[in-house]
């Protein structure tokens, strides 16, 4: 899950991200796009994404329960190599 604006989205996110902002979830009840994931990995831009640790927090109140935060964000993934696709 890419928690960046869609702009930064489409110019460059891991490949079969979401992206879904804080303002797009209703966290009083279950996302129906998400609930066909088994595990759930948050990234923003980089290392200390407020906007990241923010979901994955909300995320784990709302009881998903296997909810992980990508501490490095994008620029970690780029920085090991890791490929980015754009668009959206």
């Amino acid at each position: 899950m890419d928690v960046r604006d869609r702009n930064d989205y489409a110019e460059g996110h891991i490949p079969g991200a979401k992206n879904y902002r804080l303002q797009d979830i209703r966290f009083d009840e279950k996302v129906p796009d998400l609930s066909e994931y088994s595990v759930i990995l948050v990234y923003g831009r980089s290392i200390g994404s407020a906007r990241a640790i923010a979901m994955t927090k909300r995320l784990l109140g709302a009881g998903y329960k296997k909810v992980f935060l990508l501490d490095e964000g994008l620029a970690g993934w780029r920085a090991q190599g890791g490929v980015v696709e754009t668009g959206e």
